[in-house]
């Protein structure tokens, strides 16, 4: 609360007040002021801190100015006071908080006060707009859903219902799909909801939201599916020309002589389940080809004449609103129904920042090899001060730079500041505490890796177009032009082992994006010489072309900037 005018100005996430350590601590870092918590939170708090005094339950009618007050025979300075609120709107609540100015500012105490969890969401959904007035409400990609940093009602009461249904949740799940929040609790009871059905089931939200981690985990739940194979196609990352020979199969000899016959994704996942990632993405005649499949269910391969029934269950996603393409003409309608059996919508991680540490601590353990036990309070702190545009993926990202650039299992809040700060994300109050030589040295180092990378891509380019191409037009060897490919692909994954060193996330994301488009040629080649062929030409050679400048702009960039 700022002493000055009386108004909430922020929320401390919940997790911060979770660890063993006592709230006089807490008191210290924080100062006198009014916290709200969720109820939960309130229950923690009541059992790991007997230094507080806890005041028990605000009663009907009675406001927090008054009910908070030490009793008499307290000692006031500094106490810390707990109370589960009665209030039922966010402005009730504002107006009781305000109430207690006075006698903040003769106790110097810290003032904690629970809620239920709609009343926390909107009370901080309506500081987030009061604090971040220019920033755009984001758009959850859906018809069904309102925009916010919690659940509606509607949902609040879908929740209760489903934790009554499901009593406990299988250790797997709340392991692979992390968070204590409720919208995280949401979205793992869909899970098991979904599991017990045929439907089809349409995964939506923002990039790096999990949708693919929701998607394995209704497969791993569904008992009578998990042990039939999880196949997974991308429809934004494979070619145009070879979506279908990868979705449907091809008969031997349709694409050319001796071409074996070929069984696709959908053919191959049997009675388990076909994913279709970036369902959005698809054209409209892939799009036909699908509905016809889902209505009749069968497929027929490329070049075959007879129908292969399927019984794969179909989970697809999207980051796009499928709904609104589908008005606009961009997407088939009747597609659209077919595969909205069943929504499941992954939050942005800036609506459930409670899940931050735990997400972090997750990503955590995994990138050391379980050698830590989590990150620190400190570093939690500075992780949940970001808003994450990207998502989970991009705190994984960070915290893989973190762990790239100081090699360490302990990291310590300067050092996730300096990866924000040299990826230009650093917030404002925190930019002095870089030094200027050290984004200096890094420049420099940048500069070289840039230069270095442009030189390898260039040199991987000119042997493709110039050489590589006309022997694979040949038919050489597979042996040796996969050794050759192999080779280029190891000198850009060794590009790819210093992120930071490209200066810019978008330049490492696209030379990561060519290590893997040479890797699936690699896989084509294996296959078929004319295939890969016929995909260097058309799609490789434009990407590391558009790689090469989007370097070259970069090293312009920095050199402008040293």
């Amino acid at each position: 609360m700022d002493p000055s005018t009386g108004e909430i100005e922020a929320f401390s996430y919940p997790l911060e007040l979770k660890d063993e350590h006592d709230l006089s601590r807490v008191l210290k870092t924080i100062g006198p002021g009014v916290h709200v918590v969720r109820s939960d939170e309130l229950d923690i708090l009541r059992r790991r801190s007997p230094e507080a005094t806890d005041l028990g339950r605000q009663k009907k009618g009675q406001h927090l100015a008054r009910f908070l007050v030490p009793k008499k025979g307290k000692k006031g300075l500094g106490m810390i006071l707990l109370i589960q609120g009665g209030y039922k709107s966010p402005g009730r609540l504002r107006q009781g908080i305000k109430g207690l100015f006075p006698s903040l500012m003769k106790t110097r105490s810290l003032f904690i006060i629970g809620t239920h969890g709609q009343l926390f969401d909107n009370l901080k959904m309506e500081v987030q707009k009061k604090s971040d007035k220019d920033e755009p409400i984001p758009d959850l990609h859906t018809d069904s859903v309102t925009t916010g940093s919690g659940l509606d009602e509607f949902e609040h009461d879908l929740l209760r219902h489903l934790k009554a249904r499901y009593p406990n949740v299988p250790k797997d799940l709340e392991a692979s799909y992390v968070g204590v929040s409720e919208a995280a609790q949401l979205v793992r009871y869909k899970i098991l909801v979904a599991a017990e059905t045929d439907v089809p089931v349409l995964i939506y939200g923002d990039t790096g939201t999990g949708k693919e981690v929701v998607a394995r985990q209704i497969h791993q739940c569904d008992k009578r599916r998990r042990h039939h194979p999880f196949k997974a196609i991308n429809c934004s990352a494979i070619p145009k020309e070879l979506f279908e020979l990868e979705l449907f199969g091809c008969e031997k000899d349709v694409v050319q002589a001796n071409y074996p016959q070929r069984i696709g994704l959908w053919e191959a996942a049997g009675r388990g389940t076909l994913f279709l990632d970036e369902i959005g993405d698809l054209n409209i005649d892939h799009q036909v080809k699908i509905l016809r499949a889902l209505e009749e269910g069968c497929i027929r391969r490329i070049g075959g004449t007879k129908d292969i029934p399927v019984h794969a269950r179909i989970i697809s996603a999207t980051n796009r609103n499928l709904f609104q393409m589908s008005q606009a003409g961009n997407f088939r309608e009747d597609l659209y129904y077919r595969l909205h059996g069943f929504p499941i919508h992954t939050p942005v991680l800036r609506d459930h920042p409670e899940d931050i540490p735990l997400i972090a601590d997750h990503f955590w353990r995994k990138i050391t090899g379980g050698r830590s036990s989590g990150l620190s309070p400190e570093v939690h702190k500075e992780l949940c001060r970001y808003k994450w545009p990207g998502n989970s993926r991009e705190l994984k990202r960070v915290l893989e730079h973190v762990y790239t650039l100081f090699r360490t299992d302990n990291p310590t809040r300067r050092n996730v500041q300096v990866v924000f700060r040299l990826a230009g994300r650093l917030s404002q109050e925190n930019q002095h505490q870089v030094s200027g030589n050290e984004i200096a040295l890094h420049r420099a180092r940048c500069l070289v890796h840039l230069n270095w990378s442009y030189e390898v891509i260039h040199a991987c380019h000119y042997k493709m177009k110039h050489e590589l191409l006309k022997r694979l037009r040949k038919g050489e060897s597979k042996d040796e032009l996969l050794e050759e490919f192999r080779f280029y692909h190891h000198d850009i994954d060794e590009l790819c082992q210093k992120p930071l060193r490209f200066h810019n996330n978008q330049v490492f994301s696209a030379v990561y994006d060519l290590k893997g488009k040479i890797f699936y040629l690699q896989n084509l080649l294996v296959r078929d010489n004319e295939i890969a062929a016929e995909y260097l030409e058309k799609d490789l050679l434009r990407t590391i072309s558009d790689v090469l400048k989007l370097i070259f702009t970069e090293i312009e960039k920095v050199m402008a900037e040293g």
